[in-house]
């Protein structure tokens, strides 16, 4: 069965910060923390980072579970 993952954090913009998601769909996830990889993003293009140093990591540390009934042709 196919499961999505999202993370979601915040930005470093200033006054106000944005909120961010990264998407991916795999294959036979278990349902555990453990198993959500670690993922990498430019951090400049969010304001975390500068443009010379600028690979950050999503490092997971809240799981929930979302039960959805799927339908042909829907994710």
């Amino acid at each position: 069965m196919k499961s999505k993952l999202e993370y979601i954090w915040l930005d470093g913009y200033s006054p106000t910060q944005n909120m961010r998601s990264k998407t991916k769909v795999v294959d036979d996830f278990n349902g555990s923390l453990a198993e959500c990889p670690v993922w990498a993003f430019d951090g400049s293009s969010t304001r975390q980072a500068v443009g010379n140093s600028s690979d950050c990591c999503l490092s997971r540390w809240l799981f929930s579970l979302i039960l959805q009934e799927l339908t042909v042709g829907w994710l």
